[in-house]
Formats: structure tokens, sequence, C-alpha cells
């Protein structure tokens, strides 16, 4: 290069600048492939750890929702047999009406009491802890709703015993075509106990999501049942106890289970998995806080260090010559 006119040029009159980007960038251009690559990489494997990590959610919201709408299907099914192969008079009797609720507490459990309501909304019949015969129900929404479908299975709600329960409701016509209303209550410590106790169990994990619980990920975060108007069914450990409403934003209905991205109320930001649950106005909701699939996303990624180093010493000592009898400490002196 030579100056001309006050500027650095090479021979050939182009500036020394080419000449520099070409230094600089010549080596550096088997690198930029490489760079690129661990990014692509770092990104899919980030991807396939929240595919592992979520598929779990999937799969209990599945699962649950399988149990809860078996869970109420049967009773409704016992329910509407007992309306259907009982006479109304053999319902108004109460060794008859007791008879009945020992044996579909002993047949499926969970069932509180029983009740018979005639076509006026009296409660003509009642079996069970509290004093309820006599009492009217008829400007009460569940009752019209069974009367307007045929059966029905209601949210958690107080009612004259002023704790929170569930009514599955059957209609059925009498024989001087007079109706009447058969329904009972379904404990909600037995409802809780079956999300709580199916949320226990430890998901199928693969490959990955085996290594991700090593390094300390957690499967879930909370598992409760909401309504469709976000209030509470069962005890949540973030959102609180039964009827309290929660922080979500309305969830999309949906006839499968679905798993979503979405920030509450509060702002957090959550993985949420939920399944409507049908004939009911039930919802199961799973979530997790989007931060802890990260910090298990970090863990991991600085888990794989650990064993080779750990396997790097144990090799070491395991090559390590065990000492000559003439180099222990006092083996001269035992000689």
């Amino acid at each position: 290069a030579v100056r001309q006119g006050g500027r650095l040029s090479s021979p050939g009159g182009r500036p020394a600048a080419i000449l520099l980007t070409g230094v600089v960038t010549v080596p550096a251009g088997p690198f930029l492939p490489l760079l690129v690559m661990a990014g692509i990489n770092y990104h899919q494997y980030e991807d396939a750890f929240h595919a592992e990590l979520t598929r779990p959610m999937a799969r209990f919201a599945t699962a649950g929702k399988q149990s809860l709408e078996s869970f109420l299907s049967e009773r409704l099914a016992a329910l509407a047999m007992m309306a259907r192969e009982t006479p109304f008079e053999t319902l108004l009797q109460p060794r008859q009406l007791d008879s009945l609720l020992a044996n579909v507490k002993f047949a499926f459990g969970g069932i509180v009491d029983l009740g018979v309501i005639d076509d006026n909304g009296l409660q003509v019949a009642y079996a069970g802890p509290y004093n309820l015969k006599g009492r009217s129900y008829a400007d009460h929404a569940w009752l019209r709703a069974v009367r307007a479908r045929g059966s029905y299975v209601s949210d958690v709600f107080l009612g004259y015993r002023n704790l929170p329960h569930i009514v599955i409701a059957i209609q059925q016509v009498r024989d001087d075509g007079h109706q009447f209303t058969l329904w009972a209550t379904i404990d909600t410590d037995v409802f809780h106990f079956l999300v709580r106790s199916r949320a226990s169990r430890r998901p199928e994990q693969g490959t990955m999501c085996r290594r991700c619980h090593s390094v300390g990920v957690a499967a879930f975060g909370d598992v409760f049942i909401i309504n469709h108007d976000g209030v509470l069914q069962t005890p949540s450990q973030r959102y609180g106890d039964v009827l309290q409403r929660t922080a979500l934003p309305p969830l999309p209905r949906s006839q499968q289970p679905e798993l979503l991205d979405l920030r509450d109320a509060r702002g957090e930001s959550l993985i949420v998995a939920y399944a409507d649950i049908d004939r009911s106005p039930f919802t199961l909701v799973l979530l997790t806080p989007a931060g802890a699939l990260h910090a298990g996303w970090r863990a991991l990624a600085r888990a794989p260090g650990r064993p080779a180093r750990a396997r790097r010493a144990r090799s070491a000592g395991a090559a390590r010559p065990a000492p000559r009898s003439a180099d222990r400490p006092g083996a001269r002196r035992a000689r």
C-alpha cells in the first residue's frame, strides 16, 4: 500500500479498508457456520425439553378427564336406575330411602345424602345428616336445570346446609303423569381427593424427562377444578380455597384436552393444561409457572458437565496404583 493524495491505498488503487476487512473476515469465516449451527441446536434442544416436560401435563389432563367423567356418569347412572326402578311411593318411605342411600354409598362411595322433590318444588323425602325435608327448591337454579335437561350436575354451592357441595339429579315421570326429582349430593372432599391422588402419581416419563427430574424440575405445579366462570370447585395451592375466583383468563371451551401458554391476572406466565368435563360445568386445570421450566432448562444445560467430571475423578482414582508395603508409613519399622 502507498499513500496517494493523503489516502492509504493498495497498489491496485483499492482502499486499504478492503484489505483490512479481508484480514478480519477470512479467518472468521469457518467459524460462522459453527455458530449458526450451535444456535439452531440450542433452540431445537430447548423446544424438545419444553415438549418433554409438557407432555406429561397433556397426558394427565386426558386421564383426569376420563376419570372424572367416569366418576360422575357412574353415580348419575345409579341415580337414574333408582328413580326408574323404585316406585314413587317407596321413595317416600324413610326406611326405604335410608336403605337406598346405604346401598349407593357402599357400591360407589362419595354420596352424602338423597332427596325427593315433587313437581311443586317441595322436598317430600330426605335421607341424610341434615334437616332438609319440607324445604322448597322451587326457585333454585339447579332444579330448573334438571327439569329442562332430564339430568344435571351442578357446580359447587352452599345451599341450605351452608357447606360446599355438588348436586347430581334425575328428573323422572310418575305413573300418573306427574314428575319428581331424585337428587344426591357428592362429597367435595372425595372430589378433591380424586383430583389430588391422580396428580400425586408420577407420570410416565421419557429419557429426557427422567433426566429433567433428576436435576430438580417439578412435574406439576398446581391441580384443581374450576367452573365455567373461573370459580374454584376444589382447593388450589395458588388461588385459594373452594368458591374463590382464580386469576386465570377465560379458557376456550374444547372437547379435547388443551395446552396453553398464558399470563394470569397477576401477570405471571403459566403453562396450562386443561380439559372440560362432559355433562358437567367443570374444567380440570393443571398448571406450572413457565419460569420453572426455564429454570429447569438452565439446570439441565449445566448438568452434563458434572457427571463427566465425576467420572474422570473416579477413573483417576481407579488408575492410581496402590502403595507398596515398603512405601506405607511404618512399614520399615515393622520390618
